[in-house]
């Protein structure tokens, strides 16, 4: 039994044994979070009544988690009934950028995980770059849980540079929730 969950941590990913889950190993972030602090813009505003609207912008970079169930926190900042949610952030000069990270939460009252986090880069704001995609490269690590959980989607595989970080989320099907964004640096 030893050796089987060994290979399950190596191998990272989610494995129910009995009532007890098993989770991926920690993420080793790929370098510092040069998010951390930073100003961003939301697009289109928060509007999920129930938490943050985020007003002076500093929730999702001050390097914070929630606490309880997510979307009723003043930690979080949530929409409802939106196709797409951007949110930039502005890391203040050009950087290598080697990874980044969104925190949420899913799994109750009909929110789900989104379908796409995509990841741009800009150097000037306006013409921005591919550099990846959250779900996409999270899920070598596993999947998040069933039922009420949080889950961090991140990635270690981005290999860009820019000044601006823009996520692009999809939700599924209407509610997004957010507590902190990070950028690694390359």
């Amino acid at each position: 039994m030893r050796h089987l969950v060994g290979l399950i941590l190596a191998a990272g990913i989610f494995v129910a044994i009995g009532d007890r889950a098993i989770a991926a190993p920690a993420f080793p972030a790929p370098g510092p979070n040069m998010a951390l602090g930073r100003p961003y813009t939301l697009k289109p505003e928060p509007d999920y009544s129930h938490c943050s609207r985020d007003p002076d912008r500093k929730l999702l970079t001050d390097g914070r988690t929630t606490r309880g169930f997510f979307w009723t926190q003043p930690t979080t900042v949530g929409w409802a009934e939106k196709s797409l949610v951007e949110i930039v952030v502005d890391l203040g000069r050009i950087e290598p950028i080697a990874g980044a990270s969104f925190s949420t939460a899913a799994g109750g009252g009909g929110v789900e995980w989104p379908w796409l986090i995509l990841v741009l880069t800009s150097d000037d704001g306006r013409t921005y770059r591919m550099a990846g995609d959250l779900v996409a490269d999270s899920s070598r690590r596993g999947q998040p849980t069933t039922g009420y959980a949080t889950h961090r989607f991140q990635s270690d595989r981005i290999r860009a540079h820019g000044r601006y970080v823009k996520l692009v989320v999809s939700p599924r099907p209407a509610y997004l929730f957010c507590d902190e964004i990070e950028v690694y640096r390359g």
